[in-house]
């Protein structure tokens, strides 16, 4: 097995461990929370989201904007993959998460105010 494959199927299972543990942990604390898939699957379906599709050589991305409870969210997707999602109140960052440097952490549950 090649030494790249393990390291990814390394860092999945631990993405998957710490994502049933603050699953468990906020479940257990009553602490509202939501996964990077979760809040991609909220944003285009809500009512005042803003859409924007542009094409670029030839493939297309979708951009959303939506600002709700006190919350902006920031969606780039390319079809069905998430690209970037950005979700900030007025005094802190929510959730950053970029494919590229985060892709194994989409499941993760994050802790919302």
């Amino acid at each position: 097995m090649n030494i790249n494959k393990v390291i990814d199927q390394a860092k999945k299972t631990a993405g998957r461990t710490a994502a049933y543990l603050k699953e468990k942990t906020f479940q257990l604390t009553d602490t509202p929370a939501a996964s990077v898939a979760e809040l991609a699957a909220f944003i285009p379906a809500h009512h005042d989201t803003k859409k924007v599709t542009k094409t670029f050589l030839g493939r297309s991305f979708t951009f959303y904007q939506l600002e709700t409870m006190g919350v902006s969210y920031y969606l780039e997707m390319k079809g069905p993959s998430i690209l970037q999602l950005d979700a900030r109140t007025k005094e802190r960052n929510i959730v950053s998460y970029r494919s590229y440097r985060d892709g194994h952490k989409q499941d993760i549950p994050i802790r919302f105010p």
